[in-house]
């Protein structure tokens, strides 16, 4: 008998369709259009190297020795040394005088002066939390001060990095990697990628957390928000917002793990309270050491906060460190939220209960600042993300194409963003929009005449005619016109009628028109949605995007060049010949793009299509230069009216100077930085000729270019970013595939390294002489002004601080590395010892090995006036008396002295100077 096989239900419709439904789906998000890379993995890694090199870029723009460690930082870096140097906590050599001495200004010292803590058995101990300094201290035993620096920047890209993983559960890569970038290089938080600061290990412990919660990684999502507990007590005010966050059903184990994990940590934190504080409850900032009426108290600095809530609203929104300011463009996701309600309202009702619990919070908080606010306002990217893609998918949707996230367009979305709210934040329009030639010219254009006098008052144009700076042309009809190309002067008219909004708005839509050209250019160099990385680069580069929002031919030339490589790259080379040619008219000056894309063409029709394109715009260009200026090669840079004639403007020679002065400064090292990536990471492609053209760019003679390195040529740099962040990525993303047991064995290695780097660089200085002139010989050092004691060293400045009987980093003991010591108009490794008013400042070294002689150099800075005597004394024996000259002479004079029957024991030296005001820029020390 056959055997019975079940009848198969035939499927609905409906069913048929529900299932084609969820397929289509599920091949959208499968899709390569919305990720960085193939893989979860190579994703997150790939962002990670992106925001690690957009954070070097800041650092590289920014960096000047010693700079970094500001406000809070240097206290966090005075446990860095007593855990280096005893393995201790005591604070006690810091700041001593501020709480036992008489003198005078600090009869009363609140909570905002004090660093240190009051502990159990009455040592002075770190106020605030030790986990930062603790995680930091083995690159501060290798490194030293740069050691505190690199952790930050590992703290910043991991912030960065863990917010992107918050939004691609909601979002597409694409978008959240632009909603990523917004909140950690679009607000306040940017500020603090050259810092030594906790809040960025604050938001890196916060977001990681909330990251793996989604994850449902329970065990690591308790441990990284109880250390951010550790770092802030405050975080606890944001935990109901995560329990209604992972409060469903099939989170809840995650949950419980997480509070499990999380509450060891929170026990850990009593123990070591009790230990050091007396009580678990306890921690620095309930003992925090003050002065009252000349007596030293402790004080609970929960009473800080007693701010009316009304006022600190106010603060907090529009303060000097208010949300309108730092946090704006975060803003933009709150939109963001309400498309988010439907699908994800825990994720909703989570971020505006953190939102509403942060400003109930430090709205009362004597002490705000934006930074306490980031947890909270990081909770807005993944609606920032999803705000984003919705507008990008309309953008698609109008031009009929598939509604999927591509680079290019989430490039152009982004643009505008960043742009937008560069003016947003800024203020007053009139002031970031100021008067130029283009905004001249199109304002003229725009009530129907190219004459400025008809538009102007002769008082509003004179002070544009000065020298060679003139923004005003003379043609042969005598009409005053713009001195401007008249493509730019055309395109940019239709928004003159908005007066400076408008020019904003036109800004904004070059800004998205430069990263959409960009992005599709990139794509051709490096296949694939990582070609986002091109456009990010160029906009967050320091200093770039200021000059996108300061608008002109420079940024229409960018314009046009950009997309006229990217149209020639997809075959429309007629359309590249246009955009080429108008790319040189924009500049009115003879830069190389139309011979890149003719170079990029191949033989036949195509070459042909890019010659007509060319040869249209630049007939075109001639005619009307003739008729306004009576040739076909005179511009307007040659016929400049200037108060009292008309003159030509000198075509610049070859820039290789200037541009090698301008990579000299901070934005140019960033620069600099961009280019060699970029053609690292084109190094393969038939593109790198943009790279050669980027140095005919820098070279090549330009005409009253704002920079020596062209905007355009910045944009085309980027292209090789993309394949060098995906290659690093990779790189990194082989960690993720070692084995546990050969991670540790990594782990242990590096940490040996670190180790052995530290041991070394200590045995070598213990055993090398002291210099005065160096971090070592400033940091032993026991400073006086008058008989008041320096013992404040103020790590920004590497100087040390008398408190209120000095003003500004002049008038401090240290080694000046910001404005530097300057002697003969050269900066010289030199200590500046200074006199604030009558006092004399005592500079003394209390236990140096003498040798057989002891070398002193000695100048008066050019900046300073001369005179005075500087004293020199050994063991307490005066030795010799130096008469300073009494104005600077340029010169480092030399003398050395014979220790006598000191060699081989260890002696104090002292260098007082006297003489009201005087100043001396000293070093020196026992020769070998």
């Amino acid at each position: 008998m056959p055997s019975q096989r079940p009848r198969r239900r035939r499927p609905t419709p409906l069913a048929g369709f529900a299932t084609r439904w969820a397929l289509q789906r599920e091949r959208r998000r499968a899709r390569p259009d919305d990720a960085l890379a193939t893989s979860g993995s190579q994703t997150t890694s790939t962002f990670f190297a992106l925001a690690l090199l957009l954070a070097l870029l800041e650092i590289g723009a920014r960096y000047v020795p010693n700079t970094w460690i500001n406000r809070d930082g240097r206290f966090y870096t005075n446990a860095n040394v007593t855990l280096t140097e005893s393995l201790s906590l005591d604070q006690g050599e810091f700041c001593a005088s501020w709480y036992d001495g008489e003198q005078g200004w600090n009869h009363h010292l609140d909570a905002s002066w004090s660093n240190v803590a009051v502990g159990r058995d009455g040592r002075r101990v770190p106020k605030h939390p030790v986990l930062l300094p603790v995680l930091s201290t083995p690159l501060f035993w290798a490194f030293g001060h740069h050691g505190t620096l690199l952790f930050n920047i590992l703290a910043f890209a991991l912030a960065a990095t863990a917010v992107f993983l918050i939004s691609r559960r909601f979002a597409s890569s694409s978008a959240a990697t632009l909603a990523a970038l917004a909140f950690t290089f679009g607000t306040g938080v940017r500020d603090y990628a050259y810092d030594y600061h906790v809040d960025v290990l604050l938001l890196a412990f916060f977001a990681s957390g909330v990251a793996a919660l989604l994850a449902r990684r329970g065990w690591l999502a308790g441990l990284l928000v109880g250390g951010a507990v550790v770092l802030k007590p405050t975080t606890l005010m944001w935990l109901p917002a995560l329990a209604v966050l992972v409060s469903t059903k099939d989170r809840w184990p995650a949950l419980w793990r997480a509070l499990l994990s999380g509450g060891l940590v929170l026990i850990g934190l009593a123990v070591f309270n009790w230990a050091v504080f007396g009580k678990p409850w306890w921690a620095g900032y309930n003992r925090v050491l003050v002065v009252v009426a000349g007596e030293p108290q402790v004080l609970d600095v929960g009473s800080a906060f007693d701010v009316p809530f009304d006022r600190g609203l106010e603060t907090l929104w529009k303060g000097p460190l208010g949300v309108r300011s730092r946090l704006a463009i975060m803003l933009a996701g709150l939109p963001g939220l309400l498309l988010m309600v439907r699908r994800h309202p825990r994720y909703v009702v989570a971020t505006l209960l953190a939102l509403g619990a942060a400003v109930a919070v430090f709205a009362r908080y004597q002490w705000y600042g934006d930074r306490f606010l980031w947890p909270a306002f990081a909770l807005l990217a993944p609606a920032l993300a999803v705000g984003l893609e919705w507008v990008g998918r309309g953008l698609r949707q109008l031009f009929r194409r598939r509604p999927v996230f591509r680079p290019a367009i989430a490039a152009c979305v982004g643009a505008m963003l960043f742009v937008g709210a560069g003016f947003a934040t800024t203020g007053d329009l009139h002031a970031r929009v100021h008067p130029s030639a283009t905004t001249m010219g199109a304002t003229a254009l725009a009530h129907g005449h190219l004459d400025l006098r008809q538009q102007f008052r002769d008082a509003e144009l004179e002070p544009r005619m000065q020298g060679q700076e003139s923004m005003v042309a003379l043609t042969v009809r005598d009409e005053w016109v713009a001195r401007a190309s008249p493509v730019v002067t055309v395109l940019a008219a239709p928004f003159a009628r908005g007066g400076p909004l408008g020019f904003a708005l036109l800004r904004v839509l070059l800004a998205g028109l430069l990263a959409l050209g960009c992005a599709r250019l990139a794509e051709r160099v490096s296949p694939g949605p990582v070609a986002l990385a091109a456009p990010l680069v160029l906009l967050l580069a320091p200093g770039i995007r200021d000059r996108i929002m300061d608008g002109g031919p420079e940024l229409f030339t960018a314009v046009f060049a950009v997309n006229a490589l990217a149209l020639a790259a997809y075959g429309r080379w007629l359309s590249a010949g246009v955009v080429s040619a108008l790319a040189t008219w924009s500049a009115l000056a003879p830069i190389p793009i139309p011979l890149a894309v003719l170079a990029l063409a191949p033989r036949g029709r195509h070459l042909t299509d890019a010659v007509a394109g060319i040869a249209v715009v630049a007939l075109s260009a001639m005619g009307l230069a003739t008729w306004q200026f009576g040739s076909p090669l005179q511009t307007a840079h040659d016929a400049v009216l200037i108060a009292g004639g008309v003159q030509g403007v000198m075509i610049d020679g070859p820039s290789l100077r200037a541009t090698w002065e301008v990579l000299g400064e901070g934005a140019g090292l960033a620069w600099a930085g961009l280019v060699v990536v970029g053609v690292l990471g084109a190094r393969r492609s038939r593109f790198v000729m943009l790279g050669v053209l980027c140095v005919l760019a820098v070279l090549w003679p330009t005409a009253r270019m704002t920079s020596p390195v062209p905007l355009f040529a910045l944009a085309l740099a980027s292209l090789g970013w993309p394949a060098f962040v995906r290659g690093l990525g990779t790189r990194l993303e082989g960690w993720s595939e070692l084995t546990p047991a050969r991670r540790i064995r990594i782990f242990s290695i590096a940490t040996i390294t670190l180790f052995t780097i530290g041991a070394v660089t200590r045995v070598e200085a213990a055993g090398a002489p002291l210099r005065f002139a160096t971090d070592r010989g400033l940091r032993e050092a026991d400073v006086f002004l008058g008989d008041v004691p320096c013992d404040f060293l103020n790590w920004q400045h590497m100087n040390w601080e008398c408190t209120t009987k000095d003003h500004g980093t002049e008038n401090m003991v240290g080694l000046q590395v910001t404005d530097g010591v300057v002697v003969g108009g050269e900066r010289r490794e030199l200590m500046r010892i200074p006199n604030t008013g009558r006092w004399n400042r005592r500079v003394v070294w209390p236990d140096l090995r003498a040798s057989e002689r002891l070398r002193i150099r000695w100048a008066v800075p050019d900046d300073a006036e001369g005179g005075g005597t500087l004293v020199v004394r050994i063991g307490g024996e005066e030795i010799e008396r130096l008469d300073l000259p009494e104005e600077p002479d340029g010169r480092i004079h030399a003398r050395s002295f014979s220790s006598g029957d000191r060699e081989g024991r260890a002696v104090a030296v002292e260098l007082e100077l006297e003489g009201r005001d005087a100043v001396v820029a000293v070093d020196g020390g026992f020769l070998e």
